[in-house]
């Protein structure tokens, strides 16, 4: 089978004159997934239909939409950031994209976004933590997540995705945004505990209040913790369940964050059954968190392999596999040594490192490092890549994602790791014509 070379890119680089020939002939490309920034998807036009459904239809009326366009540097024209996809965008451009994707014999994924960006826009939408306040009140900086069980919500996306799927001649559909905000922010790990989640929760079989208990216990003891047995536990390697066991005992933690891959793979089932609905067999997937951290962030990479046809990873500065680790490690080190007297930045990071596997690298010991992006982002990308040829089952397509900013060496590493863990290719961002020789290597590593 050929493997996938995808480019995941702005549709207005994919729509200039021969660009896509261009990048096909010098990358190998055979599958496109365009996003247009302003309005964050492909650039659908939805029916009327659907959008008299909507619960997030007027958008452009809500008195929060000022803080949410500052949050995310939208520019005066962008839509906010929501999922499905809302009226009043011309589809054009993207269906001359498609035509001229499918005359070149390239495949086309169509994009739209789900739960984790938006919430902030519509309050009564908006995940909340354990104590009941909404996300937004604590840091936004990855974003403010939608809850995910509210139905009206998922039953207008469903919708969005059925409508689409019908209208356009697509071969694919590509969601993103379908996760639970980066692990990076601590706090909205312990939501969202609305009361809508905690109805699915029973539905499910988990007892929520129990989970909350243990959620509460874990996090008070995180907030006493003390810096001699912190140091202790570094030098004993102590990994991630094993503190997890010795803070909370009665495993319902862990239960709480299968309940949130659980939640999470049940809507996507939902999707997947919306988009076969629509009378077309496309190809149906997300990207998904790095495997170290996926599990936190609401992916159970085996579940997720029960409903769709491939996985891929994240790109940018949020949700880019050389960034959610290192966001993850400054982050909760910060908070660490605020709440723990006497623990030092570079103690609380080898603590990290080990508890999530990351001692192996050469990353930094300060958090300013890590946040100036003092480590080398080709090993970390090359740990996840191998990691996700362990953890994967090969059911599906696994495309990891490939960025072309890295230097030749580098880049050439990362796609050797990635044919050497058994991936079927990969989805690749920052396309740039100018440098033919990354491109070429791309295409050389997986040809065919």
């Amino acid at each position: 089978m050929k493997p996938r070379i995808g480019w995941f890119g702005s549709i207005d680089e994919m729509g200039k004159p021969d660009a896509l020939r261009r990048v096909r002939e010098e990358m190998g490309l055979n599958t496109i997934i365009p996003e247009s920034h302003l309005c964050h998807t492909s650039g659908f036009k939805v029916s009327p239909e659907v959008t008299a459904i909507s619960p997030v239809e007027n958008w452009r009326a809500q008195p929060t939409l000022a803080a949410h366009r500052e949050m995310h540097r939208l520019p005066p024209e962008a839509f906010a950031v929501l999922p499905g996809v809302v009226s009043g965008w011309d589809d054009s451009e993207f269906l001359r994209v498609l035509d001229g994707a499918h005359g070149l014999g390239i495949e086309v994924w169509g994009h739209i976004g789900v739960w984790s960006y938006g919430g902030s826009v519509f309050p009564d939408l908006e995940m909340r933590d354990l104590d009941g306040n909404p996300v937004s009140a604590g840091d936004t900086r990855w974003g403010v997540p939608f809850c995910p069980s509210k139905r009206r919500l998922n039953d207008w996306i469903a919708a969005c995705i059925a409508d689409i799927v019908r209208r356009y001649p697509m071969d694919g559909l590509h969601m993103d945004h379908a996760r639970y905000a980066p692990p990076a922010a601590f706090h909205i790990l312990f939501g969202c505990a609305c009361a809508d989640c905690e109805a699915e929760a029973g539905r499910m079989g988990y007892d929520f209040q129990a989970m909350k208990r243990g959620l509460l216990r874990l996090r008070g003891r995180l907030q006493s913790l003390d810096a001699g047995r912190a140091r202790r536990a570094v030098e004993l390697g102590m990994g991630f369940f094993d503190a997890l066991t010795a803070l909370e005992h009665d495993y319902q933690v862990l239960s709480w964050f299968k309940f949130r891959c659980d939640l999470l793979t049940a809507r996507m089932r939902q999707f997947r059954e919306a988009a076969e609905g629509a009378g077309r067999k496309v190809d149906f997937g997300t990207d998904c968190f790095p495997p170290t951290f996926a599990l936190l962030g609401g992916h159970c990479y085996v579940d997720w392999e029960q409903t769709v046809t491939f996985i891929s990873g994240g790109f940018g500065g949020i949700v880019g596999w050389g960034g959610v680790g290192p966001q993850l490690f400054a982050a909760w080190a910060r908070l660490w040594c605020g709440w723990t007297k006497g623990l030092s930045e570079s103690d609380a990071l080898a603590m990290l490192y080990r508890l999530f596997g990351y001692d192996v690298l050469k990353l930094p010991r300060t958090v300013a490092s890590l946040e100036k992006n003092g480590y080398s982002v080709a090993e970390v990308v090359m740990h996840e890549v191998r990691k996700m040829g362990l953890q994967k089952s090969g059911k599906v397509g696994s495309y990891p994602p490939l960025v072309l900013n890295l230097t030749p060496d580098e880049l050439e590493q990362v796609c050797d790791a990635v044919t050497e863990s058994g991936h079927q290719g990969v989805i690749a961002s920052g396309v740039n014509l100018g440098k033919r020789e990354m491109l070429n290597m791309v295409r050389d590593k997986f040809r065919g």
